[in-house]
């Protein structure tokens, strides 16, 4: 019975190893670092062949030198491109919009969780033309991107300047205003000012956006769209606040009926989304 010397006994194994491996990545039973270091395994395993096989150790010694270096480039291109055909591409991330006004792509929207509910015209309830313009003058918009909602806005102050920029749930690269924050999940955003008040309050559903906020708008005034705290002597169901352009004489900064309840708990650093009724 003819003997197999131990660098074609490696080879073998590491042919076999590596055949194992592509049955198994396809089965998805081993994924991630631990396939490739196997892989890497293999690869070795049939270096001592390579080094050693006639076509390598019989070249004259001046070329020996070059003859392995080009083995182990073999060995070493053919098992790179194993990794690279292994890899999984990542999916590309086509965001879908679920609220543009820009782009007249705006569903029906829900004053909080009020029941007072603004869609097309004809359709019942109050017209979604009036909240339009508020929502294209801030530039709102509200994305799904692998299953998280993302929510982009421009914020203005008093002045009717520009103060921060919220793109895709994260502050714009100029940064956040001292003291503001923010905070989200998969369908839910919610910003608080330097004074600790939201102002702006976002829940996407299947059929429609949950919407609470407090804007200032170019010409200094306010808009706002609360959803009733019950303060004032009105019911928290079924009512809500809402008025499109509000001189700042109007209504006291501190009035307690136009304070939006935080869903979400503070800091972000430390309680990225984690709601404020969440067990524990």
């Amino acid at each position: 019975m003819p003997q197999v010397s131990l660098e074609l006994g490696l080879a073998i194994g590491g042919i076999a190893l590596t055949f194992i491996l592509l049955v198994l990545d396809k089965a998805e039973k081993v994924k991630g670092g631990m396939l490739y270091v196997l892989l890497a395994v293999a690869a070795l395993m049939i270096v001592p062949l390579a080094l050693g096989n006639p076509l390598v150790s019989g070249v004259p010694s001046k070329w020996k030198w070059w003859a392995s270096a080009l083995a182990l480039l073999m060995v070493a291109v053919v098992f790179w491109g194993i990794a690279i055909w292994i890899t999984p591409i990542p999916p590309v991330l086509v965001p879908k919009t679920i609220l543009s006004a820009k782009r007249a792509i705006v569903p029906a929207i829900e004053i909080g969780a009020s029941g007072v509910v603004f869609g097309a015209p004809g359709n019942g309830g109050y017209n979604l033309d009036d909240l339009i313009p508020i929502l294209k003058e801030c530039e709102f918009s509200v994305e799904s991107i692998s299953g998280q909602i993302k929510v982009s806005i421009i914020i203005r102050d008093a002045n009717g300047n520009v103060v921060a920029e919220i793109i895709r749930n994260e502050w714009s690269v100029a940064g956040r205003p001292v003291s503001w924050d923010r905070n989200y999940n998969q369908d839910s955003l919610e910003v608080k000012d330097n004074r600790g008040k939201v102002v702006l309050q976002v829940t996407a559903l299947p059929d429609r956006i949950r919407l609470q906020a407090n804007w200032f708008k170019k010409n200094g005034h306010k808009a706002y769209a609360i959803q009733s705290n019950g303060r004032g002597g009105r019911p928290k169901e079924g009512y809500a606040m809402f008025i499109l352009d509000s001189p700042p004489e109007q209504f006291s900064s501190d009035d307690p009926r136009l304070e939006i309840e935080p869903m979400f708990q503070y800091p972000s650093e430390t309680h990225l989304g984690e709601l404020l009724n969440a067990p524990r």
